[in-house]
């Protein structure tokens, strides 16, 4: 997860900067292929962390989160590529992607042990 999200920053930023449209396909595809595999796992990691008692909960509030926040960064988004440009804008998203991996690598010890606890077996 953690990997692929250095990926899909690189990517989205070589694609937002990228002037040739197969260079900019082939990167687009990356995108799409990391953001589908860092989705899938980060769901999958909720999932298996959450005490099976709380998991439609915590799940129900991820799925808020994971289809909420996007329509805020649209948004955001949209008003810098009306001061800055698209592919400006475009990048930048790809640089808090970026910076958004070099601070989880940063917890990446903190959150292990967390999740690599025993779970009592479900009754």
């Amino acid at each position: 997860i953690i990997t692929n999200t250095l990926i899909m920053g690189a990517t989205t930023t070589a694609f937002a900067l990228s002037g040739n449209f197969w260079l900019g396909l082939l990167f687009i595809f990356m995108v799409g292929f990391t953001q589908t595999v860092t989705g899938t796992g980060t769901q999958s990691l909720f999932q298996m962390a959450v005490e099976p008692a709380m998991r439609g909960r915590v799940l129900s509030l991820y799925m808020l989160v994971w289809r909420g926040t996007p329509a805020i960064g649209a948004i955001l988004v949209g008003w810098v590529a009306e001061r800055l440009g698209l592919s400006l804008a475009v990048a930048g998203t790809g640089t808090v992607c970026m910076i958004a991996w070099l601070w989880s690598r940063t917890q990446l010890l903190k959150m292990t042990p967390a999740l690599e606890t025993k779970q009592a077996p479900p009754e």
